[in-house]
């Protein structure tokens, strides 16, 4: 590139720059989580990300009817700051972004929440009318969430159990010497 009509004229230059241009068409969208694991209580992304044909994402756009009626459904009631985020999830329209950031993502819609207690979360949608009718599926995402404390509490019962067996061993063991010891005697 030159700064000028003619190189002689010239007073700057740069190298070659490749620009790509291309119409974002939406053709399919896609749900997911930012993990596939949470911790209770941890704060999570749900990505509404709008693809085009190849499966690229979109530049920041807005994708009316991305979803079909209802958005998205989640097995498990969602909250973030302590309010329910289900008019958040019941909304058909992404409106994407063009930056990553802690809350967002680029070419998708986030939407905040935090992790419940424990188990598994599983989102279900539909595309919407504003993609083709090939787009029009339904689509599933899902991420756990491991309570630790539960997972402690679980190997604290096993040793439990472990020495409760133990002990019992032990006893029928000095049982059985004492045993021997009063036949070694007479």
């Amino acid at each position: 590139m030159i700064d000028a009509s003619t190189v002689a004229l010239a007073t700057a230059t740069s190298n070659e720059v490749s620009v790509t241009s291309k119409v974002a068409i939406p053709a399919t969208v896609k749900i997911s989580f930012n993990k596939a694991n949470y911790a209770p209580g941890e704060v999570g992304l749900i990505i509404i990300t709008p693809l085009d044909a190849a499966g690229a994402a979109l530049p920041a756009t807005t994708v009316t009817s991305a979803l079909a009626s209802g958005g998205i459904s989640s097995d498990v009631g969602l909250n973030y700051a302590g309010a329910s985020i289900a008019s958040s999830l019941a909304d058909t329209t992404a409106t994407t972004v063009a930056y990553n950031g802690t809350t967002t993502v680029a070419g998708a819609e986030t939407i905040v929440f935090t992790a419940p207690a424990g188990g598994k979360i599983t989102l279900t949608a539909k595309g919407g009318s504003g993609l083709p009718l090939a787009g029009q599926v339904a689509i599933t995402a899902s991420a756990t969430v491991t309570d630790n404390a539960a997972a402690a509490l679980a190997a604290v019962t096993a040793l439990a159990t472990t020495v409760a067996s133990l002990k019992t061993l032990i006893t029928t063991l000095t049982n059985l010497v004492l045993k021997i010891q009063k036949k070694v005697k007479a």
